[in-house]
């Protein structure tokens, strides 16, 4: 069976991931001048992404290249509205105008595999936590630190405080450390654990409503769907 896989480099594993950044200490790590994982991965030239994939049918090749080039590449738009920095468009067209919590973690990913971009990753999550701020600064503290399902730079749908007033899977932590394996950048982890931290411990403070270890699905609106939207379920609830 034909297959294309990245070009190889050493992969770093979630036991160390978390040993470095935790275990270690975070703040020695970040510290200096020092260097991220190894990678042993070609860097190509600018625009060269099919060097960035290996496989024994050049068709794979061009497919993977066009896949880079058109739905990541082609997803990075410049600031506006209420996203101050670069962010990533989930979709096309108005419909999915926005910066979506679950659909962003997968571009980035594979982002992360052109060292020239560093800086665009860090401004797509940086969007998350100067959202973070700006909830805070109107919100009570009960509800303080939520990262919302989207962010709509336009705010197509109501004012940005008021939709969507429910969050998503913490799938943030996940994509960062996706990030890290590939391009083993500090600068990310530097500006993103304490808000990270902080979105986490609101969800554990929110979700968990019977402090029994359980994550339930919510909202801060009267709008019932808008807490099923929290793990995209269009079911009825008993």
């Amino acid at each position: 069976m034909k297959n294309i896989r990245v070009r190889s480099h050493e992969v770093m594993n979630r036991r160390r991931f978390l040993t470095l950044s935790m275990g270690a200490g975070i703040t020695a790590m970040l510290a200096g001048p020092g260097r991220g994982p190894a990678l042993g991965a070609a860097k190509p030239a600018a625009g060269d992404l099919e060097a960035l994939f290996e496989s024994d049918d050049p068709k794979l090749v061009r497919m993977a290249a066009d896949v880079m080039r058109n739905c990541v590449l082609a997803k990075i738009k410049p600031p506006e509205g209420t996203a101050k920095r670069r962010w990533l468009q989930a979709g096309t067209g108005d419909a999915f105008y926005g910066q979506w919590i679950w659909d962003t973690m997968f571009v980035v990913d594979l982002l992360a595999i052109l060292p020239e971009h560093k800086a665009t990753i860090r401004d797509v999550f940086q969007n998350y936590w100067d959202f973070q701020d700006r909830w805070n600064a109107r919100f009570p503290a009960y509800a303080h630190n939520m990262v919302p399902c989207m962010i709509e730079p336009r705010g197509n749908v109501k004012p940005w405080y008021e939709y969507p007033a429910y969050s998503q899977i913490p799938i943030l932590g996940w994509g960062i450390e996706r990030v890290y394996q590939r391009n083993g950048d500090k600068e990310l982890l530097r500006q993103s654990l304490v808000p990270l931290e902080k979105f986490h411990e609101w969800y554990w403070r929110e979700r968990d409503v019977t402090e029994s270890g359980l994550i339930a699905v919510g909202t801060y609106s009267d709008n019932v769907q808008e807490a099923r939207n929290e793990t995209y379920d269009n079911e009825c609830l008993p």
